[in-house]
C-alpha cells in the first residue's frame, strides 16, 4: 500500500530524524548564528571600557556600591590556583582594604571582545592597578601594584552589561617597586 505524499516527507533519515525536521534545525541554527554575528563588537568593547573606567573611578573614591554595580549577584572570580571567590566575599575584602587605602590608581583595557551567544560576550582585560596603603602593623605607607590579565564573561540583563564570571589568567605583584615572587599582599 502506498502512503500519501504528506507522509512520505516524514520518513526518517539514516540519523533517525524525520526529513522535515533537518531543514528546520538547520534554519534555527543559522538564525542563532545570525543573531550572534549581528552584535556590534566594537560598540560592546566601548561599553565595557566605559564600565571599567567607571569602576576604577568608584574604587578611587571608595564607592563600593558603584564599583560593584556592573557585577551580577552570582558573579564568581576564579584565581590561577583554583581559588574561587563570590561577590559577597570580594566586596568584603575590598571594604576591608578601604580601611588601609590612601590612594588608588588604575586602568583596565578591554583588549578584545568575542561573541559567544546572544547577549553573552567574552572579554579579555589587561589591568594595571596601584594602591597606596598604610601597613596595619607598622603604620608605614606601602605601595602595592598589580599587573594582570583576565577573561570576563559578560551578559546583557535589562539592557546593561553585567560581569558574571572572571578568570585570572596572569598576575604580577610589586610591593614598594620590588617584584614580590610569592605574590603576597602586605599586612593590609
Amino acid at each position: 500500500m502506498d502512503r500519501p505524499p504528506a507522509f512520505q516527507s516524514n520518513r526518517r533519515t539514516r540519523l533517525g530524524w524525520p526529513r522535515a525536521t533537518l531543514p528546520l534545525l538547520l534554519a534555527a541554527a543559522l538564525s542563532c548564528n545570525a543573531r550572534v554575528d549581528s552584535i556590534d563588537l566594537a560598540a560592546v568593547q566601548r561599553d565595557l571600557q566605559t564600565i571599567r573606567n567607571a569602576e576604577h573611578q568608584a574604587l578611587a573614591t571608595r564607592n563600593l556600591d558603584a564599583a560593584y554595580a556592573p557585577y551580577a549577584p552570582d558573579w564568581t572570580l576564579l584565581e590561577m590556583d583554583g581559588t574561587r571567590f563570590t561577590l559577597p566575599k570580594e566586596r568584603a575584602m575590598t571594604e576591608q582594604l578601604f580601611h588601609h587605602l590612601t590612594a588608588f590608581r588604575g586602568a583596565t583595557t578591554i583588549e578584545s571582545v568575542r561573541a559567544l551567544d546572544h547577549g553573552i560576550v567574552l572579554a579579555f582585560d589587561r589591568s594595571d592597578v596601584e594602591m597606596d596603603l598604610l601597613d596595619a602593623k607598622s603604620g608605614r605607607p606601602t605601595t602595592l601594584r598589580f599587573a594582570m590579565t583576565a577573561e570576563v564573561l559578560w551578559r546583557q540583563s535589562d539592557g546593561r552589561w553585567l560581569a558574571y564570571r572572571t578568570r585570572i589568567l596572569s598576575r604580577r605583584r610589586w610591593v614598594d617597586g620590588v617584584l614580590d615572587p610569592r605574590g603576597r599582599v602586605p599586612n593590609a
